[in-house]
C-alpha cells in the first residue's frame, strides 16, 4: 500500500488564508516549476492518493484549496474516482481486493484502505490500513466504523454498473 505523500509548506506565520492564497498565486505563475509541481500533486489527489501537508495552518488551508481546485479542473471531463457508500462496498466486494480512499466532504483524501474478503461467505472482511497492518472486521462493525461524514471513493477501473452511486 502507498504511504501518504508528505509535503512541507512554509512555517512562516501569515495572518489570513486570503493572503496565503494571494502569495500562492504569485508563486504559481504560468509556466513556473512551482505550478508544474502543484499540478502533479493535484493529479495525485484526483486519483485518490493521500497527501499530508505540514506547516502553518493558513498556508495549509491555502495549499489545500489550490490543490483541490486544480484536481477538480483536471478531472472535470473524465472522472477517475467514484463516491460510494460503505454498504455498496460490502455488497459488491469480490474475491479481489478493493482500494478505497476516505475523503473529507470537500474531497481532500485523508487515508486509504484495501478491503478484501477473508472467507467466501464474507462473514469477515480484511482491511489493510495505511500503517501496513491488516485488521479483520465483521460487516456490522465496518458499517458502524465507516458511517461518518467522510466520503468513500474508489477508482473507476471497477465497472461502473457494479457500484451504484452513494445517496
Amino acid at each position: 500500500m502507498n504511504k501518504p505523500f508528505t509535503v512541507q509548506v512554509s512555517q512562516t506565520t501569515i495572518p489570513t488564508r486570503t493572503l496565503a492564497i494571494e502569495q500562492l498565486r504569485k508563486a504559481a505563475a504560468p509556466g513556473s516549476t512551482f505550478l508544474l509541481r502543484l499540478k502533479r500533486l493535484s493529479r495525485l489527489i484526483a486519483h485518490g492518493r493521500v497527501v499530508k501537508l505540514h506547516g502553518h495552518p493558513n498556508r495549509i488551508a491555502a495549499m489545500e484549496h489550490a490543490l483541490l481546485t486544480l484536481a477538480q479542473k483536471l478531472v472535470a471531463e473524465t472522472p477517475v474516482m467514484q463516491t460510494i457508500g460503505i454498504r455498496d462496498v460490502l455488497e459488491h466486494l469480490t474475491d479481489q481486493s478493493l482500494r478505497v480512499t476516505l475523503c473529507r466532504p470537500d474531497g481532500w483524501p485523508v487515508s486509504t484502505y484495501v478491503f478484501c474478503k477473508a472467507d467466501p461467505e464474507a462473514r469477515t472482511i480484511l482491511v489493510e490500513c495505511e500503517d501496513g497492518k491488516t485488521r479483520a472486521f465483521e460487516p456490522d462493525a465496518l458499517l458502524a466504523l465507516f458511517t461518518t461524514t467522510f466520503l468513500l471513493r474508489v477508482r473507476l477501473a471497477v465497472p461502473a454498473q457494479v457500484l451504484p452511486q452513494a445517496a
